[in-house]
């Protein structure tokens, strides 16, 4: 469920390309610092964008540095971070976590069992840190897997679940903005659940894996035919986005969020006609 927030880089300029590019660097290079190489390999897009939407909401300044990585070794780039960038490398890792702790569930492949292994003592040392914020959300993510494994098509609890996951992520502060952001989150992340399941029914289908729309599917007969309740969730989520102060970086927040957010989708609509 993670990897749909993402830009829309072929409707970019070069100037947001750069700038969206700036925030993802300084995000790899946090998770590096404080987390090794294994940080780095949790490193989402889906964070750059949780830092992109808090910073421009709370007006929160940064600094920009020049560096060189293991991925640009000779030319130097642009890492831009803040406060935020920290915070959303945190969860970064307690997602990754739960995610990889998921796939062992799902595959029980070397590769999944590595990946909880190595990150199982990072997440550890959150839970202390954000103790609350970590049981609301692994309880939520336990909740999850219990409607999957019963093997029932919840699609609206399951998925008003995983919004809860978004609201915990995106609840920065405990103030009325951090409350209106996360609200936004919500609906987001109802979104993303019911976006992932459609993305992923296909592939679910030939694996025989549990899909919260196998019957809806089974009627319609494509994800195509989703659309219109895809697009109702989106909107409820667009509407309480626009409440929000955004003002640095809008058009690549709204990019992400209206246009990026679709590509997978649309690349599994391609594959089926």
């Amino acid at each position: 469920m993670f990897g749909y927030a993402v830009a829309n880089k072929q409707i970019m300029t070069e100037d947001e390309i750069n700038r969206y590019r700036e925030v993802y660097c300084g995000l790899c290079s946090r998770l590096k610092y404080k987390y090794g190489f294994t940080g780095r390999f949790a490193l989402t897009y889906d964070m750059a964008f949780l830092i992109l939407v808090l910073s421009s909401a709370y007006n929160c300044e940064g600094k920009r540095k020049q560096a060189r990585c293991a991925v640009h070794p000779v030319k130097k780039h642009s890492e831009w971070t803040n406060e935020i960038t920290d915070y959303a490398a945190d969860m970064n890792i307690i997602l990754a976590y739960h995610n990889a702790v998921d796939d062992v569930k799902d595959e029980n492949n070397v590769s999944s069992k590595a990946k909880a292994l190595l990150l199982s003592s990072k997440a550890g040392m959150l839970k202390n840190i954000y103790a609350s914020k970590y049981e609301k959300i692994a309880c939520c993510l336990k909740r999850l897997t219990q409607i999957e494994e019963s093997g029932k098509c919840l699609p609206d609890e399951a998925g008003n679940i995983f919004g809860k996951v978004m609201y915990e992520v995106f609840l920065y502060k405990q103030d009325k903005l951090g409350e209106e952001i996360s609200d936004m989150a919500f609906s987001l992340g109802k979104f993303i659940y019911i976006l992932d399941a459609c993305t992923d029914i296909k592939n679910d289908i030939k694996k025989n894996n549990y899909n919260p729309l196998m019957d809806m599917y089974n009627e319609k007969g494509s994800i195509i035919e989703f659309k219109e309740i895809l697009e109702m969730l989106l909107g409820e989520c667009a509407i309480k986005f626009e409440k929000l102060p955004i003002s640095n970086d809008a058009s690549i927040i709204k990019n992400i969020l209206f246009s990026g957010i679709w590509l997978k989708y649309e690349a599994a609509c391609n594959q089926m006609r």
